[in-house]
C-alpha cells in the first residue's frame, strides 16, 4: 500500500526513519527541528558529522512543468546560517509526494541572501528514475554558480550509502562500487606498476576498476583545488577572476594542464592536478606537461592532493621545470617512444 504524502512538519523524523532502515550502522543522530538534525556515524575506520539541512521541493514557479524549484532560505552568505563547529552541512531536498529525497551541493550554502539565488531546480525526469533504480546522478548543467554541479535522487534505503560516499558523488559524478574489493592506495600505484613491472595479480574486471577509481581520485582532487582557487579570489576581493576560472581537463584533457586560474594581480596561472588518495609523496609528469611546465615557467604550477577522497590537502610547486633543473626536485625518465 502507497504511503501518502508528507507533511510539513515531519521531514526530520521522515529522514531518521530512513537512516533506521538504510542498514547504516553505529550511528547517532538528533532531531534540531523539523526540517535540521545532526547524524554522527563510523565506516571504514572513518568517522562521519554531518548537519543536514532538509529543504521541500516545491512548485515550478517556472513555464517548465518538468521542473520544480527547492528554496534554500538559509544560507552563510544570506548571515541566517552560521556553521556548527565539528559539522559538515548537507544539504537535502525531500520531495513530499514520492517521498523520495535529492542531495544537493552545499557549495550553494555559500550564496544566497535576500534574494535567494542559492535556491535550484529539480526535474521530474530524474525522479522518475527512481521507479527503477535506488539512486540517479544528475549533472545539473542548467545553472551558474559552478562549472559542474551534480544532484543525487534517490530513496530513503540509499540514505546510508548517500552519507557514506557524499564527498565522491558530488564530487567527481561517480560512484564507487563494492562489486570488487580493490584497495584505493593500489590505484595510486598504477603508472608506479607499469613503469617499473608487478607480479600482482588482478582480475580484467579490478583492472577495470583500479582505472575507474584512478579517474576518480583525479577527478575529486581537481574539484576540490578548482573551488579552492575560487576561494582564494573571493577572499582576495577578486570575484571577477574567481567566476573565471576554468576547469581546462573537462574539455581538453591534453593540453599540459588542467585548471586556468589567476594571481591575485589578474595575471593567469595554469596548473596541473596531481592526486592521491593518501598522502602523495611522487607523481609521473609527462612530456606534454614538462614542456608546459618549461614553456609557461612562472605562470606554471603542480597542485599536489593529497588524501583526495577524505580530508583533502594541497601542496603547490611553482615552476617545477626549474625546480627540476636547480636540482631541488628529482625526475628520472621511465618510458620511451620507439618508432618502428
Amino acid at each position: 500500500m502507497a504511503l501518502g504524502p508528507l507533511s510539513n512538519a515531519n521531514y526530520s523524523d521522515f529522514f531518521i526513519e530512513s537512516v533506521a532502515s538504510s542498514g547504516l550502522n553505529n550511528y547517532e543522530v538528533q532531531r534540531l527541528t523539523g526540517s535540521r538534525l545532526t547524524i554522527t556515524f563510523e565506516k571504514d575506520n572513518t568517522t562521519y558529522r554531518y548537519r543536514i539541512l532538509l529543504f521541500a521541493v516545491g512548485g515550478s514557479g517556472r513555464s517548465n512543468a518538468l521542473e520544480r524549484r527547492i528554496e534554500i532560505t538559509s544560507t552563510y552568505a544570506g548571515g541566517n546560517l552560521v556553521a556548527l563547529p565539528g559539522f559538515s552541512d548537507l544539504v537535502i531536498g525531500i520531495d513530499r509526494q514520492g517521498r523520495n529525497m535529492i542531495g544537493l551541493d552545499p557549495r550553494r550554502l555559500q550564496f544566497g541572501g535576500s534574494s535567494h539565488n542559492a535556491s535550484t531546480f529539480v526535474y521530474l525526469p530524474a525522479l522518475d528514475r527512481l521507479r527503477s533504480m535506488d539512486f540517479f546522478l544528475f549533472p545539473n548543467d542548467r545553472q551558474t554558480l559552478f562549472l559542474k554541479e551534480y544532484q543525487v535522487y534517490f530513496k530513503p534505503r540509499f540514505v546510508g550509502n548517500y552519507l557514506a560516499e557524499f564527498s565522491l558523488l558530488h564530487g567527481s559524478g561517480l560512484r564507487q562500487t563494492p562489486l570488487v574489493h580493490v584497495d584505493d592506495s593500489l590505484s595510486d600505484a598504477i603508472e608506479e606498476l607499469a613503469a617499473f613491472g608487478s607480479k600482482q595479480k588482478l582480475s580484467y574486471q579490478q583492472q577495470v576498476e583500479l582505472a575507474l577509481k584512478k579517474m576518480e581520485i583525479g577527478r575529486v582532487g581537481e574539484a576540490f583545488v578548482l573551488e579552492q582557487e575560487r576561494a582564494r579570489l573571493r577572499a582576495a576581493g577578486r570575484s571577477d577572476l574567481a567566476k573565471n576560472v576554468d576547469w581546462v581537463s573537462q574539455r581538453q584533457p591534453y593540453v599540459g594542464y588542467d585548471i586556468k586560474s589567476f594571481k591575485n594581480t589578474g595575471d593567469s596561472e595554469f596548473i596541473e592536478v596531481k592526486s592521491s588518495s593518501g598522502v602523495l609523496k611522487s607523481f609521473y609528469l609527462t612530456e606534454n606537461e614538462l614542456r608546459q611546465a618549461r614553456r609557461l615557467s612562472q605562470k606554471y604550477r603542480i597542485a599536489c592532493v593529497s588524501n583526495a577522497l577524505k580530508s583533502a590537502s594541497v601542496r603547490n610547486i611553482v615552476n617545477p621545470a626549474g625546480e627540476i633543473d636547480d636540482g631541488r626536485l628529482a625526475a628520472s625518465a621511465v618510458s620511451y617512444k620507439v618508432l618502428v
